[in-house]
C-alpha cells in the first residue's frame, strides 16, 4: 500500500468528518439547507455498504446537536473532528494489537467499550479483565476472547 493510500486509510473519520462538514456548509451556504444536512447521513450509508460500520451513539448525538443550529453548529463540527481524531487513533492501535497476534485470533480481537468490572468479574491467575460477553481485557480498551480455562 503507498504512504498516500495507508494514510487515508488510517485516518478516514477525520478525513471524512472535514470534508462532510466543509460539504454541508457549502450546501446550506449556496441555500441547500436540507441537502447540507443529509451529508452526514449519506456518509454513514455509504461507509455501511461499504465496510458494514454504523454510526455509534456519540456520533447520533453530535449529528442531532448540529441540526439543532445557531451556535451549536460551529460546537457540534468541532466536537465531531475531535471524536473523529480518537477514533482513528483507537483504530489504529487496534490494528496494531491485532498484527501482534496469530491470524487465527485477529478477528476476535474487537474493541471493548464501557465494560466496568465489578470484583467479582477479576481474575488474577489470568491477570486480565474480563467481561462474560467479550473475553479478556487488554490494556488500551481493547479486548481479546480468550481460552476460558487459561482465565479460572
Amino acid at each position: 500500500m503507498t504512504d498516500v493510500a495507508e494514510k487515508t486509510n488510517t485516518h478516514s473519520s477525520f478525513i471524512q468528518s472535514v470534508n462532510g462538514s466543509i460539504a454541508s456548509i457549502a450546501l446550506e451556504k449556496t441555500g441547500r439547507a436540507v441537502a447540507g444536512a443529509l451529508v452526514t447521513p449519506a456518509t454513514w450509508t455509504l461507509n455501511y455498504s461499504v465496510n458494514g460500520t454504523k454510526p455509534d451513539k456519540a456520533d447520533l448525538g453530535i449529528y442531532a446537536t448540529g441540526l439543532a443550529g445557531g451556535a451549536a453548529i460551529p460546537a457540534s463540527i468541532a466536537v465531531g473532528i475531535f471524536k473523529a481524531v480518537a477514533d482513528d487513533d483507537i483504530a489504529i492501535k487496534l490494528g496494531l494489537v491485532r498484527k501482534k497476534q496469530d491470524v487465527k485470533y485477529r478477528p476476535f480481537i474487537l474493541l471493548s467499550v464501557l465494560i466496568k468490572p465489578t470484583s467479582n468479574q477479576r481474575n488474577d491467575n489470568c491477570k486480565f479483565w474480563w467481561h462474560s460477553m467479550a473475553g479478556c481485557k487488554w490494556p488500551l480498551g481493547l479486548y481479546h476472547r480468550c481460552d476460558w480455562q487459561a482465565c479460572i
